[in-house]
């Protein structure tokens, strides 16, 4: 038989999930403190922790955790992990070098007896009120669509250019768009026009655009040009190794060049063979081609039928907070002691925790493999909603009880 009970989080704010969480005496002991343990572990915590996260849990520091109501099993784990070096921190290898497993115990117990921080105390902008994410503003194809209304008068509504001379965005690999655009951004690839317009865009907008066009119907160019297709795909079979038998790519650093408007495609490999842009690759295969080779080539590949790409699309921010959901509870209110509650955490901290992981630098399998995807905004995206989330007052506990037989 099993209770149910329902507690005061201030006072006890832990879930117990099964029998097994607390079969262990260790974690009883953890679960079910005395009296003399809180007033023993303020002791210790005000000699050894108060100085950086305050002697009632709530750090000034916004780039240190604040400890009060955190589940006692993963507080006490994680101490126990800087005492054993399994977690590195100078800092903390200090604080808890002379101490010993039982000290450890009761600190970890006064500090998950304290009150938790109001998300209220957490939000320092009025940007961080917002304690849902907006989907518009963290959907990175959205984002990609507002970024490429400036390059609608040259490429076209979603990028099919109308215009001759400038290519279609449509059915190009991300990677190579991005690629691209550095390209111009560096001036190693040379154009005036375009590098003053994308000098100044950053790397996440760049991406952001990338998938965009990538996602977008593909619609063959109206400027097919004059040349010999036949000839022009006998000529093609030289270039079906990077390019595709058909001019659509499989390879992610090589551009798509089926449909695409063939004064666009004769000038780019007419710059190739003069050396004009540089790629040895491209050079050399563009060396010997006259300029009629060129325009057989131009004009196969622009009445070639471009094929839409498959591409990814990266979680939303929303998608990722019903994912860390799974492990740290709803809003951040983890209800498994073993697992540390987000909400109502500083931000600063939580951003640079996620970092940590997703480098390498604090390593755990699972958060690693969730951290590593995360894009720079998302980081953020999520460490200001985990930190706006209040801390729920109340939680259900499960208590295994002595069978009725045995009473």
């Amino acid at each position: 038989m099993k209770i149910i009970v329902r507690i005061l989080a201030v006072a006890v704010p832990i879930l117990i999930g099964s029998a097994a969480a607390v079969s262990d005496e260790l974690e009883r002991s953890l679960l079910f403190p005395a009296n003399t343990d809180i007033t023993e572990g303020k002791t210790l915590a005000t000699d050894s922790c108060g100085s950086c996260h305050s002697l009632d849990g709530v750090s000034l520091d916004t780039n240190l955790p604040h400890l009060a109501g955190q589940h006692v099993i993963y507080l006490y784990d994680e101490l126990n992990a800087y005492k054993q070096g399994d977690r590195e921190d100078e800092s903390m290898a200090k604080a808890v070098e002379f101490l010993s497993d039982d000290a450890l115990r009761k600190v970890s117990i006064y500090y998950t007896s304290l009150v938790p921080p109001s998300a209220a105390s957490q939000l320092t902008t009025s940007a961080d009120t917002q304690t849902e994410p907006d989907a518009a503003a963290d959907d990175p194809v959205k984002m990609g669509e507002a970024a490429a209304v400036a390059c609608v008068g040259c490429h076209g509504a979603g990028g099919n250019s109308q215009m001759p001379g400038m290519p279609n965005l449509t059915a190009q690999p991300p990677e190579y768009f991005v690629a691209t655009m550095k390209a111009y951004q560096s001036g190693s690839r040379p154009g005036n026009m375009m590098t003053g317009l994308v000098v100044s865009i950053g790397e996440e907008t760049i991406e952001n655009m990338a998938l965009y066009y990538a996602l977008q119907e593909p619609h063959g160019t109206a400027t097919a040009g004059g040349g010999d297709v036949e000839a022009g795909r006998a000529a093609a079979q030289a270039c079906s190794g990077c390019h595709g038998s058909d001019g659509n790519v499989t390879a992610s650093d090589m551009p798509t060049l089926a449909g695409q408007d063939a004064v666009y495609l004769a000038a780019s490999l007419k710059a190739y063979a003069t050396g004009q842009r540089d790629h040895a690759q491209m050079v050399t295969a563009t060396a010997e081609l006259s300029d009629a080779n060129i325009e057989t080539l131009a004009a196969f590949y622009a009445r070639q039928e471009p094929v839409a790409r498959k591409v990814h699309i990266p979680p939303s921010v929303a998608d990722w907070i019903e994912r860390c959901d799974r492990c740290h509870g709803i809003g951040g209110n983890s209800s498994n002691p073993r697992y540390p509650s987000l909400a109502s955490q500083n931000a600063s901290y939580l951003a640079r925790v996620i970092e940590t992981y997703a480098s390498g630098e604090r390593v755990n399998s699972t958060m690693s493999a969730m951290s590593r995807p995360l894009r720079p905004a998302d980081i953020e995206a999520l460490a200001a909603y985990y930190a706006s989330q209040p801390r729920k007052s109340v939680l259900y506990v499960e208590i295994p009880c002595t069978p009725a037989n045995e009473l």
